[in-house]
């Protein structure tokens, strides 16, 4: 059973057109939202721009994940 205090962090996405079409895009966002929901543990709770520059479709998604993981660390260092 889930703890009603414990809210899961909400995570909006910034990803330009240079990243290409909007199916492309969106492969984009529903990968980095897989690999959020496994790293969910190690993100905190709040709101979350996430915002990617590059060719994310040639990116593995362990590499992924393990970007995410640093970046949302690095975020809490500044709080």
């Amino acid at each position: 059973m889930s703890d009603p205090e414990v809210r899961p962090p909400r995570v909006a996405f910034a990803i330009g057109r240079r990243n290409g079409p909007a199916v492309r895009r969106n492969r984009a966002r529903r990968r980095i939202r897989a690999a959020l929901r496994e790293v969910a543990a190690d993100v905190a709770p709040g709101l979350h721009l996430i915002g990617w520059k590059g060719p994310i479709g040639e990116v593995d998604f362990i590499e992924l994940k393990n970007e995410l993981v640093d970046l949302m660390s690095r975020t809490e260092e500044h709080r």
